[in-house]
């Protein structure tokens, strides 16, 4: 074998070890950008089975919690009342929704969601409910949310007002099983009479008028006259 022939086969040696040692640093080098791109698309590795995976994005679910309202089960006639509700994910109340002087508060378990839906209805006629601040609401985790209500029963006797959430999952909320509650209305005379009167005073007004020219012009006397 020639000298040269010698030299070209030890560089060539030289050569396919050093690559075989610096190959493994050089494609982890180039596929440093490669998968920092994935990532940026929400792609990972999977590290047990070498395979490449799409992130799951954790999805919403229904998480057990609590519900809290302080609707009073007794209110007079034309009386409003302020009535708040409270959901909250912890298990412990969490803060009172009853401001001080209110109704006894009530609380039961519940389904609950990250965001929630919270309205009150009654029966058709019966209460006038107002509601204070956005229908639709974000838990704060361990504080929950509050939601504040304007109600006012407009006639008296035994009546239900209902209670009614909402979970968001997805698109479109899911509502569920409304809660109802019963009242007792007190009868209010004088709220009764000014309603009456408020409503059908052109009624009485006009009669009150007719009657009195009636008298002023004697149409009274000249009918009993006639009678006669």
């Amino acid at each position: 074998m020639e000298p040269w022939e010698v030299i070209v086969l030890a560089l060539g040696m030289i050569i396919v070890v050093a690559l075989t040692a610096v190959l493994p640093y050089l494609v982890s080098w180039a596929g440093a950008p490669l998968f920092f791109v994935m990532g940026s698309l929400g792609v990972q590795r999977d590290g047990k089975a070498g395979r490449i995976r799409k992130k799951q994005t954790p999805r919403p679910r229904v998480k057990a919690g609590h519900l809290s309202h302080d609707l009073p089960g007794e209110m007079r006639q034309g009386e409003s009342a302020t009535v708040a509700v409270e959901i909250n994910q912890d298990h412990s109340t969490g803060r009172s929704a009853a401001p001080p002087g209110a109704a006894v508060e009530q609380t039961r378990a519940a389904q609950t969601g990250d965001v929630m839906s919270v309205w009150l209805t009654g029966e058709t006629d019966v209460f006038r409910i107002t509601a204070h601040g956005d229908k639709t609401q974000q838990l704060v985790p361990g504080i929950g949310a509050v939601w504040a209500f304007e109600v006012q029963p407009e006639k008296s006797g035994r009546h239900s007002i209902f209670l009614h959430t909402a979970v968001h999952l997805r698109e479109h909320p899911t509502d569920l099983k409304p809660v109802p509650h019963s009242m007792q209305v007190e009868f209010n005379f004088v709220y009764t009479a000014r309603k009456f009167i408020g409503k059908y005073w052109p009624y009485l007004a006009g009669s009150s008028v007719l009657t009195f020219l009636a008298e002023w012009i004697g149409i009274g006397d000249i009918a009993s006259k006639l009678a006669v």
